[in-house]
């Protein structure tokens, strides 16, 4: 559980061996799978949201593309103090997605 003026959490993963342009599109499959709601595209990354919830004003997810790595951000968008886990689990479902189709 994180604590702190917008809470968040970050994690990059590996994505050697794969092509740059399936990982994207793989990435934004994952995002949509997982409930999220894109906003805004560019040739490095995206940003993605997450809905409302009894425990959460919602998440904004930053996934972003460098060399062979994927940085993935996930932080509070409201004026929440705590995040209940939420921050840490989006990035590790996504994670197990990704890599779930990688397979």
């Amino acid at each position: 559980m994180a604590f702190g003026f917008s809470p968040k959490y970050e994690q990059e993963i590996s994505i050697t061996g794969l092509d740059h342009i399936r990982a994207y599109v793989q990435a934004v499959e994952t995002a949509k799978e997982l409930g999220w709601s894109a906003g805004f595209y560019s040739e490095t990354g995206f940003v993605a949201y997450t809905g409302f919830s009894a425990l959460s004003w919602g998440e904004e997810i930053r996934v972003i593309f460098s060399n062979d790595t994927i940085r993935l951000k996930s932080e509070c968008t409201g004026a929440q103090i705590y995040d209940w886990g939420k921050n840490k689990n989006n990035v590790r479902q996504f994670i197990s997605k990704f890599q779930n189709c990688q397979n």
